[in-house]
């Protein structure tokens, strides 16, 4: 108790004089999980809430977004907007009058053709759906290791 004393007043940077003593001089016990619960039951969730598991379904949540944004990649196009400005100014040969401000804005929309337009469109979207099966695969794989 001494020495977990310290270790704390160290931590805390208190007075190195001081010593802690605690209320209860026995540490109570924490209830983690429930007593009463079945052993198959806690099983179930501990396998349920492996890591890897986790990683599959979101492996696999992100492949499924990926199909969806193939289906509408064709149609969309991409949009780029731009500002610049400063000041602008001078004339003929080495003329330095005239100075301004001046501002532009500029708003883009482009539509962009892939691998020969919508057949290239197609294998993107095909490449995708076959990410999303081989992401389906991994998950099952991991769950039948899981049991």
């Amino acid at each position: 108790m001494a020495v977990n004393s310290a270790e704390l007043v160290r931590l805390l940077r208190l007075d190195q004089s001081t010593q802690l003593i605690p209320i209860d001089p026995q540490p109570l016990p924490i209830e983690l999980v429930a007593t009463d619960t079945p052993i198959e039951s806690l099983v179930a969730q501990g396998l349920t809430r492996r890591p890897e598991l986790a990683q599959h379904s979101a492996r696999v949540a992100e492949t499924l977004t990926r199909i969806k944004q193939e289906e509408w990649r064709p149609w969309l196009p991409h949009l780029h907007a731009g500002y610049s400005g400063g000041g602008f100014g001078g004339g003929r040969n080495s003329d330095l009058q005239n100075f301004g401000y001046r501002g532009d804005f500029d708003a883009l929309a482009i539509w962009q053709v892939q691998n020969a337009g919508l057949a290239g469109a197609r294998s993107l979207y095909l490449a995708s759906v076959i990410d999303f099966n081989q992401a389906q695969l991994e998950l099952t794989r991991a769950l039948g290791d899981s049991l």
